[in-house]
């Protein structure tokens, strides 16, 4: 308990410190942080310390570029004026509470989920009855995580379909953030994934080739670090002696890992080019993210795409959760 408490602890300081997380975000990052490490298998932990460090370090990435191409007021402002806004490279990101939950709710439901699997004891702890006679929980789990051995219990037993349940979902943020805050560096403009048409480089729904890459790559990237955890830091109590680690399972995983990437940013491209508003200044040739035009400055600023019904945060969420599942589904079925 100790240690990811104390790993909780120091990534919610450390992003606080660099600018990646508002007050109310380092708050949360240390709830929903120690909620998933603390946890039978690292795998859990370890894909969500890989996507907040890999993410971050992504944010400012020639971040003199990006603040000629994107706007966003300062957290806890009111909505920006091209005087006043920052990008939020400039900032280190400074995610706030909101945005933390959108981005770690999924993946700490899996992780929970399998940790109530994996020990009834720890199990009941965490979860009340109605939960338990929902999934099923047995006494005395017995499974190999990295075995091609197709499970005997049910899909919501089996505690491998909540490491791909939590896969797809790290894989999903992973390959968004990187297709957002890479993608928006390739040269020439990206085409909107509705219409196919020419947007300028920031707009919600835009796609690229180099963005369309690095997010099946960065999928692929969590997905070697879900196999790697497996392989050298294994859960305790599962079975290990009849375990049999195969290359079937491993090719499972990454393509599990790769397709959520890739997927999840479509998913993620489809929903903002679709229920978010996409406001774009002709005269500073910038998208304004995050927020929309305070009332004195609105009439500079032109919708381009979207209707205003979601915000990032629910676009994120939605489409984690979407690729989650479907990675869970997808992986129960390879296997």
């Amino acid at each position: 308990m100790w240690f990811p408490l104390t790993l909780a602890i120091i990534l919610a300081v450390h992003g606080y410190r660099k600018g990646s997380l508002s007050a109310s975000g380092a708050l949360a990052a240390f709830v929903f942080g120690f909620a998933t490490m603390h946890n039978p298998s690292a795998a859990f932990g370890i894909m969500l310390i890989v996507f907040y460090l890999t993410g971050s370090r992504a944010t400012k990435v020639k971040a003199d570029i990006k603040s000629t191409l994107e706007l966003e007021a300062k957290h806890g402002s009111s909505s920006p004026s091209p005087q006043s806004a920052k990008h939020k490279s400039a900032i280190g990101g400074q995610r706030d509470s909101w945005q933390v939950i959108c981005n770690a709710l999924n993946g700490t439901i899996g992780a929970l989920l399998f940790a109530h699997l994996h020990s009834s004891a720890r199990a009941y702890s965490i979860a009340p009855h109605w939960i338990n006679n929902l999934i099923g929980v047995t006494s005395e789990p017995s499974f190999c995580l990295l075995d091609s051995r197709k499970s005997s219990s049910a899909l919501l037993e089996d505690p491998r379909t909540w490491i791909l349940f939590s896969l797809g979902h790290f894989s999903c943020c992973m390959g968004d953030t990187l297709a957002s805050e890479l993608g928006i560096l390739a040269k020439g403009q990206p085409r909107l994934v509705t219409t196919w048409k020419q947007v300028p480089r920031g707009t919600n729904g835009g796609v690229s080739a180099l963005g369309t890459l690095v997010s099946l790559l960065g999928g692929a990237l969590i997905g070697v670090v879900c196999i790697a955890s497996l392989y050298f830091l294994p859960p305790s109590q599962t079975g290990d002696s009849l375990c049999s680690p195969s290359v079937s399972s491993a090719v499972i995983y990454l393509s599990v890992g790769a397709l959520s990437g890739l997927g999840g940013s479509m998913v993620d491209s489809l929903l903002g080019a679709t229920v978010q508003k996409s406001w774009y200044n002709r005269e500073l040739g910038k998208i304004l993210i995050g927020r929309r035009p305070s009332s004195s400055t609105e009439g500079q600023w032109q919708v381009i795409t979207g209707h205003d019904m979601l915000s990032n945060s629910a676009v994120n969420f939605i489409s984690s959760a979407v690729t989650a599942c479907a990675a869970a589904g997808l992986g129960s079925l390879l296997f």
